[in-house]
Formats: structure tokens, sequence, C-alpha cells
């Protein structure tokens, strides 16, 4: 059961928007990366939503601060500045999940009801394939560009070529 959660995010909406989604559990929110340590120094949250660009210290540095200190929180990712190469990155280090913004409601329900679900699991088991994240990354651009091929290779900063391979690949077509 998930219950307590941690948004580090400089965007206060984020908060108040999961706040909103969420009854009955513990939300918190801090605003920059070294907020974030500081409170992890005392807490354990069950899940962490993690921006990827932050005051002071990034989210991928925060990221590996979680990772060293064998926190079992699940975390998830969220940025405005996506690319197949952060979230690449992020998993390797020990993200669990990856979300574009602006984030709709719907995913951070989905997101939160899924590891609730999953959480007699151990952490591992919950961690998806690169593949997997990939495919969801690719498949969110392109509903944000509202199926605008060559704007989401820009916005992914991939070749046309890469992006119809990869909707190929993973049988994105619409």
């Amino acid at each position: 059961m998930v219950n307590s959660i941690l948004i580090v995010d400089d965007e206060r909406e984020i908060g108040i928007m999961l706040s909103e989604v969420i009854n009955g559990t513990k939300v918190d929110q801090v605003f920059s990366g070294n907020e974030a340590i500081s409170y992890l120094e005392q807490n354990s949250p069950d899940l962490i939503f993690l921006d990827l660009q932050l005051p002071e210290i990034n989210g991928l540095e925060v990221l590996k601060h979680i990772r060293a200190r064998e926190l079992d929180s699940i975390v998830v990712m969220i940025t405005a500045f996506a690319t197949v190469e952060a979230a690449v990155e992020a998993m390797k280090i020990g993200a669990n999940d990856f979300l574009c913004k602006p984030i709709q409601i719907y995913d951070l329900q989905r997101l939160v009801e899924q590891y609730t679900e999953e959480s007699a699991m151990s952490i591992s088991a919950k961690a998806n394939s690169l593949e997997d994240v990939e495919k969801r990354h690719i498949a969110s651009i392109l509903t944000l560009n509202n199926g605008n091929r060559r704007k989401t290779a820009e916005d992914l900063e991939i070749s046309l070529r890469t992006l119809y391979y990869k909707i190929k690949q993973y049988d994105l077509e619409s």
C-alpha cells in the first residue's frame, strides 16, 4: 500500500493536483534538490515523483542519492524536457517510471494505482524494462503532439526515420 508520497518539483501545481487525485495518502512536496535530500534524510516515502530539472541539484543527482541510501521508494521521474536519453539515464540509475509534463490526472491515478497494487512485490519486480519506458515515452510524446510525427521526432531529438522505426517496433500505429 502506498501510504506516503513525496513530490519533488519546483511547480506547486503538481502537488496540488496530486493531492486532489489521491485520497487517504499523505502527500508532501519539496521544491528543490537540496530540500529533497534533506527530507529523505528523515523520511522514507513509498512513492516519489521527482522532477528532472530542479533548482540547485537536478533530479538525476537526487535519484542517485535515493538509490545510494538504498531507499525502497518507487521513483517516477517527471519532466517537461523529455528526451529518450534522459529517460534511459534515469532508468539506469534506478527510476521506476517516467512521466512527461503536462501531466494528466489519469496518468497520476494510473501510476498510484499500479504501484499500490504491486506494493507487495519487490522493487526490482516493479522496475520496467528500458524498452517499456521508451515505448510509453514515445507514445506519450506522440499523443501530446496529436500524432504529428515530425514534431514528435524533434521533441525526442531523434531522426524522423528512427521515429518511424520505433513506431513500427513498438506497434504504435494508430
